[in-house]
């Protein structure tokens, strides 16, 4: 009766304790595999690459344990004229996978040891998409408040859990960040992070442009050029701030990206755009035409804006604007004449049915 092949006998053949009849049996049924089916086609990735891990630790423990029992491989035929088998690495490694294999998954869970290691949470990210043509304010878990740009959008973790706040920024956003000292704010736009503590400041990271901005109203801000995608993961895992370059920005200075040549530079913001659109101003209107609203609101924010029906030139505002900012001054203008906006660059299209002249 031909003799089984058994977990038992491989134990043998691999100590060096089988006869050379075994030897032989095990030699021909190693043989056999090249004809066969894959026996790990079932498995995936992961599960293969978990696998190949055991694997390579059992044959490493096996083949130091053994490393001194022979200068001869104990597999080699007593006979001269055998033809050469392969390298002994290749064939251990091939017999032990279908082995493992053979005798299940389980074997390897208890009986390979394995240092445990902790699987990290995986929590779904919360995503803000603006798809209008208007700039939108959101309210962050922290309190922080994003006014993002049309098109653009924001994804992050609900509560940012762990040591810092970070979102992920596509398209153009102006930020005003609430101070947590022992969690700090990142910004991350492609392969720029900006870091801050708390402070108000616009990022422009469109996918579609050559460059990213970062400008600053108030605080200070931290830039980080992350030249790979490695680098990046690992400055999300660690804390990497103080190894990776950095670029500190103060008020009305401007830090600009090059995609191309990956260079980081600081530049001061010209005299004329210190003024942004994200200032805090008072205002007060009693029943003012809009075109006289308009000619003021382009002189204090130096902005264009413009009408598209020439109706809208009739409506009139009244109301009080106490520290804000241009995009709340103009939603509350537009809803009080059911119109609405368009902001692009530097310009603002106002457009809606108007209202008829006195």
């Amino acid at each position: 009766m031909k003799k089984e092949i058994t977990p038992e006998l491989i134990r043998k053949y691999l100590a060096g304790e089988c006869s050379y009849q075994e030897k032989q049996l095990i030699d021909d049924w190693y043989a056999s595999f090249e004809n066969e089916d894959d026996y790990l086609h079932s498995l995936d990735d992961a599960q293969k690459d978990k696998l190949k891990n055991r694997i390579l630790w059992s044959i490493k423990q096996n083949r130091q344990a053994q490393g001194k029992k022979a200068t001869q491989p104990a597999y080699l035929s007593p006979n001269k004229n055998t033809t050469p088998k392969k390298p002994f690495f290749a064939r251990y490694a091939k017999i032990a996978a279908v082995l493992i294999v053979a005798l299940g998954i389980a074997f390897l869970m208890f009986n390979i040891p394995q240092q445990k290691t902790p699987v990290a949470e995986i929590v779904p990210m919360k995503k803000m998409v603006n798809s209008s043509n208007l700039i939108k304010k959101y309210t962050l878990t922290d309190g922080s408040t994003v006014w993002l740009h049309g098109h653009s959008s924001i994804s992050f973790v609900p509560g940012f859990k762990g040591n810092k706040r970070a979102v992920f920024l596509a398209g153009e956003a102006f930020f005003e960040i609430e101070k947590d000292s022992l969690k700090p704010f990142e910004v991350h736009s492609g392969n720029l992070i900006t870091r801050v503590l708390g402070t108000s400041f616009t990022v422009k990271a469109h996918e579609q442009d050559s460059s990213i901005e970062v400008s600053v109203l108030t605080g200070k801000v931290s830039l980080y050029a992350i030249d790979s995608q490695e680098n990046k993961q690992q400055f999300l895992e660690k804390n990497l701030a103080d190894e990776v370059p950095q670029l500190i920005l103060i008020p009305n200075q401007k830090g600009t990206y090059s995609k191309v040549n990956k260079h980081l530079i600081k530049e001061k913001l010209p005299e004329a755009s210190k003024q942004t659109v994200w200032a805090e101003t008072s205002l007060s209107f009693d029943n003012t035409p809009v075109h006289e609203v308009i000619n003021v609101l382009t002189q204090k924010f130096d902005i264009h804006i413009s009408i598209a029906n020439p109706d809208i030139a009739n409506c009139t505002i009244k109301g009080d604007f106490t520290q804000q900012n241009l995009p709340v001054i103009i939603d509350m203008i537009c809803k009080s004449i059911d119109a609405e906006y368009r902001m692009s660059n530097n310009q603002i299209l106002i457009e809606g049915e108007g209202c008829q002249s006195n």
